[in-house]
């Protein structure tokens, strides 16, 4: 937490959180970024101090979003850890019997999947696929020149898991689609 000095005697300190997404009107989340106070993070503001791990990541990611949506993907990846960046556009998913969606504008992504509690881990009141489900959704839907075997082996490395425990997770599935390339691509990888 970081606190704010209003400098006059007797005015109380007051607290903020670590990431700011709606607490302060526009103008005084401004106000902070250009004070150096705050910096831009995701789609949201982080105190400048922050250390930024997985809570701050998630809440960050999300911003103003619902909570009813799901960080995964690239997302997940990198609430997770897995990726050192934040993805450019960020990703979520909903599921099928908690439909929701992005406000209009917003530039992220967001798509209605099946999916059960055991895929969803809750972080800082946010939800985010699990690191299994989200590498193997990684090895199920990036093309060759955005996949990356490494992101999806620090997941199973944070799972404690291994490529042929995750596609015998696969493997309860019926009907993924791109499961063949998921497979290989799980098959290369060396952990």
């Amino acid at each position: 937490m970081a606190f704010i000095d209003a400098s006059l005697p007797g005015v109380p300190v007051e607290r903020l959180p670590d990431v700011l997404t709606n607490e302060l009107p526009a103008a005084e989340l401004n106000a902070l970024r250009l004070d150096a106070t705050l910096v831009p993070f995701a789609n949201a503001f982080l105190v400048a101090d922050a250390l930024g791990d997985a809570a701050d990541r998630i809440l960050g990611a999300f911003g103003r979003h619902s909570s009813r949506l799901i960080a995964e993907l690239d997302t997940a990846a990198w609430v997770w850890g897995a990726r050192h960046s934040p993805p450019t556009r960020f990703e979520f998913c909903a599921s099928l019997t908690e439909r929701a969606r992005l406000a209009p504008g917003a530039l992220d992504a967001v798509r209605e999947v099946a999916i059960s509690g055991d895929e969803i881990v809750t972080i800082a009141g946010r939800r985010v696929t699990n690191p299994v489900r989200t590498a193997i959704d990684l090895a199920r839907f990036r093309d060759d020149g955005s996949y990356s075997p490494d992101v999806v082996a620090e997941l199973l490395a944070l799972a404690r898991t291994d490529a042929p425990a995750a596609r015998a997770v696969m493997d309860e599935r019926r009907h993924l689609t791109h499961a063949e390339r998921a497979r290989r691509r799980l098959g290369a990888l060396a952990c």
